[in-house]
């Protein structure tokens, strides 16, 4: 398990600013990344690796290799939850149709990572494509988050390629 420490200056984003005060937190990642299916993945990350380095930044490291094409339409699901009174609780939740349509458009929060990553190539994706990280910096941004946040936390992706799940905590420092 990592841990490292963060400072929230927390508010709710709805379509305004509601601020909340703030609250110093330490985030705790599980390094394994989990099967949340019942089917096997269809991308291999043997060697994919969620890394926290310090307070501020969290990288990936190492490899995803597809293990079957990825061809239009690719349907994706991706959703966080926290764990509340003895139950998971959906508290975001996006879902993609066509995540080929979305994959390297600017302004979502992917397309900087994937763009250099993919060098404008859209789908279709070949069996056997390598996808590189080599300490890669994932979006973390808890800026707008308040203090309600703190828990545990599972963060599921889910689609034609499997399902995927990395758990957390946002603990009281």
């Amino acid at each position: 398990m990592r841990v490292f420490t963060l400072i929230t200056a927390s508010a709710l984003l709805v379509p305004i600013f509601l601020p909340f005060g703030s609250a110093v937190m330490r985030f705790v990642l599980d390094e394994e990344i989990t099967n949340c299916g019942n089917e096997d993945w269809m991308v291999d990350l043997t060697n994919f690796k969620l890394i926290i380095v310090n307070d501020t930044t969290t990288v990936a490291n190492g490899t995803c290799i597809l293990l079957t094409a990825v061809n239009t339409p690719w349907k994706l699901n991706f959703y966080g939850e926290q764990y509340e009174r003895g139950h998971w609780m959906k508290k975001f939740e996006r879902n993609f149709q066509d995540f080929c349509k979305n994959i390297l458009k600017p302004g979502e929060l992917w397309y900087d990572p994937f763009n250099k990553k993919l060098k404008g190539k859209q789908c279709p994706y070949n069996k056997n494509q390598i996808f590189p990280a080599d300490e890669d910096t994932v979006y973390f941004d808890v800026s707008y988050m308040p203090p309600t946040f703190q828990g545990r936390w599972r963060f599921t992706i889910d689609g034609d390629l499997g399902c995927f799940r990395v758990r957390f905590d946002f603990v009281d420092f």
